[in-house]
């Protein structure tokens, strides 16, 4: 797996703030090798998505911004929109220098807003309440869980399901017996400091896409009225299919038929 964009030292390590730039002295490289990789993915139209990631992003920020016109008041959603949006630039940047499980944790966070504003949507009353409780309540009351648990009562089904958020939980954020850095590689290795690798990038970056189209789409529908609302989501229909289907849940069944087809060659 050695190529330019590795980290490599042939003597002893740098200390202080020479370890610093060296840990980053790669990146460029990285995210050349990462862009090549979705060019060259053909099959999962990774570059599409990419491209897509890039319109989403912008639809985003305006939205966070007042863009599409002012409503006024607290600006709660738009800045927790504001939020997300950084979010999405982080998780961007970690994924194409690549560090995906630390991408992961950054779309978990993304994907709990989304929930949290699909309530919010559902049930002003929620809302409302959300904004009256106190820290210690508001911790209690609105857990990812009992997000979806109210939605349930409402008879709504959570944009972000159970098994879902359970696999960004348990990839990008809590350790495991079985926990190895980027270890959904067709080797099984565990890769310390970001690798570049096949596939992973691929699935991660459809992860991010969906959930900034999620995440605008139960967004605008707090902000937005229903007019500018309707415009939007038509404007967002031309998205929905240019989001390839590899992502984390299927991420390991994809690399061992990559592998399975291998060997017959």
């Amino acid at each position: 797996m050695q190529d330019k964009s590795q980290l490599l030292f042939y003597k002893s390590l740098p200390t202080g703030k020479e370890y610093i730039d060296f840990i980053f002295s790669k990146d460029s490289l990285k995210e050349d090798k990462t862009l090549t990789l979705f060019k060259n993915d053909i099959e999962n139209k990774s570059f599409q998505t990419y491209e897509t990631v890039g319109d989403l992003m912008g639809i985003l920020y305006k939205l966070s911004t007042c863009g599409y016109g002012c409503r006024g008041g607290s600006h709660t959603i738009e800045y927790i929109s504001g939020r997300a949006y950084n979010l999405s630039i982080s998780a961007l940047k970690l994924l194409r220098i690549g560090f995906y499980d630390e991408a992961l944790s950054l779309i978990r966070s993304i994907s709990e807003i989304i929930n949290l504003f699909c309530l919010f949507r559902i049930d002003t009353s929620s809302y409302e309440d959300w904004l009256k409780c106190s820290t210690k309540d508001r911790i209690y009351k609105y857990t990812p869980s009992k997000v979806r648990k109210k939605l349930t009562d409402l008879n709504v089904t959570a944009p972000v399901s159970f098994e879902y958020y359970s696999k960004l939980c348990e990839t990008g954020v809590h350790v495991t017996p079985e926990t190895k850095p980027s270890g959904y590689n067709e080797h099984s290795l565990a890769l310390v400091g970001g690798f570049v690798i096949e596939h992973a990038p691929s699935a991660i970056l459809n992860d991010l896409a969906n959930n900034i189209f999620f995440l605008i789409l139960m967004a605008s529908s707090c902000i937005l009225p229903k007019d500018k609302f309707m415009e939007l989501t038509e404007v967002l229909k031309t998205y929905e299919n240019k989001i390839g289907g590899l992502n984390i849940e299927n991420l390991e069944e994809h690399i061992a038929k990559v592998k399975k087809k291998s060997k017959k060659n």
